[in-house]
């Protein structure tokens, strides 16, 4: 079973290229986009550094996934993440913006790698191996 992780607040979600928007409006007709909604998203690993993220907007659901990072920055009071989105079968950028994304980019920027390895056993495979220098001996001279 994997790790779920589940953020909820309140923000708009807008798309940054004009054709991506069109395409998920048409898909969601009912959702608007550009106002403030209810949001829930719900990450969860799927393994092999492969995750799943679902992002509920009122009562719609859409689904997305990432690998290994989901590429959070922040600008001004907006969030920008980059995930794959399965509706538009490609990566696509959206900003976030409102009460959700100081904690949306708390988590993807800092928590999720600690997140993710809470239930990691193996304490001892980041040690570094120490390397043996064997060390010449010098023959010592001696003045006469």
């Amino acid at each position: 079973m994997g790790k779920v992780k589940i953020i909820s607040g309140k923000g708009k979600i807008s798309f940054n290229k004009e054709a991506d928007k069109a395409k998920m409006e048409k898909k969601y007709p009912d959702v608007e986009f550009e106002k403030m909604n209810k949001l829930n998203f719900t990450t969860k690993y799927k393994g092999n550094k492969e995750y799943d993220l679902k992002i509920e907007l009122g009562d719609t659901e859409i689904d997305c996934s990432y690998k290994q990072f989901v590429w959070p920055w922040k600008s001004g009071s907006k969030l920008y993440l980059e995930p794959h989105f399965k509706d538009l079968k490609k990566k696509s950028k959206i900003s976030i913006s409102g009460g959700i994304q100081h904690k949306l980019f708390q988590f993807f920027r800092y928590e999720w790698g600690y997140y993710m390895n809470m239930g990691n056993t193996n304490k001892g495979a980041d040690k570094t191996k120490n390397k043996t220098r064997k060390s010449k001996k010098k023959k010592k001279t001696y003045r006469k």
